[in-house]
């Protein structure tokens, strides 16, 4: 069975806080998600630290941040699922980078996350695409679904 978040509580209204994983939830897995645009730098530096939980900080020790994103990053899985239209220069070593492509001229509009930790899992339906302005200034909408081990 899944537990809504309530609507009124300020911090779910915060969609990256949505990528941190609850304080019971284990070490990440994997994640996947889709999304129409995508900024490769926001991904991976707002969505997938706080996915990983990193603890460091680019802005204090480069050196350190890197560090740690590299161990962290090596031991999940992480995809994303983009318009081809958008997909074109944005790669990284770490993650995959999946172009959409659909018939005609249907564009994969579709914005799903798959957050799998080791105790949990969050699945959030919403129109908020993988760019700073979806995630920071936009009105944007999401549904959270969550599911631990009792249900």
């Amino acid at each position: 069975m899944a537990r809504r978040r309530a609507s009124d509580d300020t911090e779910s209204q915060r969609l990256l806080n949505l990528w941190s994983p609850e304080p019971e939830s284990g070490p990440a897995i994997g994640c996947v998600a889709t999304t129409f645009t995508l900024d490769a730098g926001h991904f991976e530096e707002q969505c997938l630290a706080r996915f990983i939980s990193m603890e460091t900080d680019a802005a204090e020790s480069a050196r350190a941040y890197l560090i740690e994103r590299e161990d962290k990053l090596s031991q999940v899985f992480a995809s994303v699922l983009v318009d081809q239209r958008h997909a074109k220069n944005q790669r990284s070593l770490r993650w995959h980078l999946l172009p959409i492509r659909l018939p005609g001229s249907a564009i994969q509009h579709a914005k799903l996350s798959l957050l799998l930790w080791e105790r949990h899992l969050r699945i959030m339906i919403g129109s908020a695409n993988l760019t700073p302005a979806g995630y920071r200034t936009n009105r944007e909408m999401v549904a959270v679904l969550e599911f631990g081990p009792d249900g």
